[in-house]
């Protein structure tokens, strides 16, 4: 077998994006198509974040920090709701006595 470039790392991860709309998670990316570099080539030569956001672009960078803001947010808006419950005396414990 002859060694991966990046080139064919890089169009490998770009058909990915295309198919599934997302960057490929490590395990998913060692499962099918033996016609591309293992996840452990990648994260050795290139780097594994490295080559999945050269793949994904600016666009694919852009749609990842939306992403992170969103369950930011949304792990925000969990904890508030969860500290209100405790304000109102809800909580640990609760029917003890």
């Amino acid at each position: 077998m002859q060694p991966a470039d990046y080139g064919q790392a890089l169009a490998a991860a770009r058909r990915w994006i295309a198919e599934h709309g997302r960057c490929p998670q490590q395990q998913e990316w060692e499962h099918r198509a033996p016609d591309r570099p293992t996840t452990r080539t990648i994260k050795r030569r290139w780097g594994w974040e490295e080559l999945t956001r050269a793949a994904g672009g600016r666009a694919w960078a852009g749609l990842e920090a939306e992403a992170r803001k969103a369950r930011r947010l949304a792990l925000l808006f969990a904890l508030r709701l969860a500290r209100e419950e405790l304000a109102r005396g809800g909580g640990v414990g609760e029917g003890d006595g």
